[in-house]
């Protein structure tokens, strides 16, 4: 499928079959674009003056696709199928546990529950924020891992608990502490912008912001050095310095500038694994599946990433009603009109409900299927990753 693709999709997503120990998900040139692109966003994001073009382009190909990624795998991928019927708590009731609490959080009337829907809503973004650092940084700590199962071979006995808090720590901890003192894009909200201004951390500011940049470095410098004397492979050593760019980019760029370079990383990376792991998925050929498996399930990975994108474009204008601010929703800026509209209708938060309801679940889901450590998820997942294909399917 897809034998005429331009040279530039083939190159972004043909690779030649996989075999245990190569080192790569798919390729040099695919990893690049998908799984590093902080490497190569971060020069676009320095020197380019408007980054808006880039950032909707983004917004509205990748984030919704990257927040309904894991469901598309973990329901709707034939190899998942097992892990649905088997572990359906984490599959099934959980997510559904979690809609029906935020439903319950946004709907009761404040005769049940005095608190007024705007504090509602803003609970649930800094509970989104905190949760979405800690999903971040787990997808950085998963990343690491899932390249050193590809490398396999001697392993520092440290190496994972040096990944686990290098990700935590630095992509985590040290990315708050940057946004609480360099402000985030995120939460500018008069409440909260009190915490987010020099005069609490009295005119320390910037020796506060150079210190943690130097601190940040220093790590990298760590931890870079640790994976050469381990004999780390070069994707892991590319994966360590997109990290470190990101990290230390948080203490010195804009709160605007960092968030387009931190989450389209995050959404391309999320993105670019699910297509290449739906992708991957030819099982239903052989087996017979579920009703609505058949008509989701897509044999080739250039298909699993446009269903992702046309989910993305299709639901953006709705989902961006969760934004904290109409200044923050590009959907407000490029179509006032129907914005004004649809902050009037009376299911507005239904929609509130679906948006926010959808991270928690998709922070969730990622960490149900991509659970290496439970054998039955790592069984499935080392098969579509060592998957071989004909040469030139993509």
């Amino acid at each position: 499928m897809f034998m005429n693709a331009g040279p530039l999709v083939q190159k972004i997503f043909q690779a030649p079959s996989k075999t245990p120990g190569t080192f790569w998900i798919q390729g040099f040139g695919w990893d690049l674009f998908w799984i590093f692109p902080g490497i190569w966003l971060f020069p676009l994001v320095l020197f380019l003056d408007d980054l808006d073009p880039i950032y909707a382009v983004g917004v509205f190909l990748f984030w919704i696709g990257h927040r309904v990624s894991s469901l598309y795998l973990g329901w709707f991928s034939p190899s998942f199928r097992p892990l649905l019927h088997d572990q359906r708590q984490r599959f099934i009731f959980i997510p559904l546990a979690v809609l029906l609490l935020t439903g319950f959080w946004l709907l009761l009337p404040e005769s049940l529950l005095p608190l007024p829907f705007s504090l509602r809503i803003l609970s649930l973004a800094m509970l989104d924020y905190f949760w979405g650092i800690y999903h971040f940084a787990a997808q950085h700590f998963g990343m690491l891992r899932l390249y050193r199962h590809l490398a396999p071979g001697s392993e520092d006995v440290f190496e994972k608990n040096r990944d686990r808090w290098y990700c935590l720590g630095a992509a985590g901890g040290l990315v708050i502490f940057a946004e609480v003192l360099h402000g985030t894009a995120i939460l500018q909200e008069d409440w909260t912008g009190p915490i987010l201004t020099s005069e609490v951390f009295g005119g320390q500011q910037q020796q506060l912001l150079q210190f943690g940049l130097i601190f940040s470095l220093c790590w990298f410098l760590f931890m870079l050095q640790r994976e050469f004397r381990s004999g780390g492979s070069l994707p892991r050593l590319l994966y360590l310095l997109q990290l470190g760019v990101m990290v230390g980019a948080a203490f010195v760029l804009d709160p605007f500038r960092f968030l387009v370079l931190w989450t389209l990383q995050h959404w391309m990376g999320a993105v670019g694994l699910v297509s290449f792991l739906g992708g991957n998925d030819i099982s239903s050929r052989q087996t017979e599946g579920s009703s609505h498996s058949r008509i989701l399930h897509i044999r080739s990975r250039v298909g699993v990433l446009i269903l992702l994108c046309l989910v993305s474009l299709l639901m953006t204008p709705m989902m961006e009603i969760e934004a904290l601010s109409a200044d923050s929703a590009y959907s407000a800026q490029w179509w006032p009109e129907w914005w004004e509209w649809i902050q009037r209708q009376s299911w507005l938060p239904l929609v509130m409900v679906i948006g926010f309801s959808s991270g928690f679940i998709h922070y969730l889901m990622d960490r149900a299927v991509y659970r290496f450590s439970d054998p039955q998820t790592r069984s499935v997942l080392t098969k579509l990753l060592y998957h071989e294909r004909t040469p030139g399917s993509i």
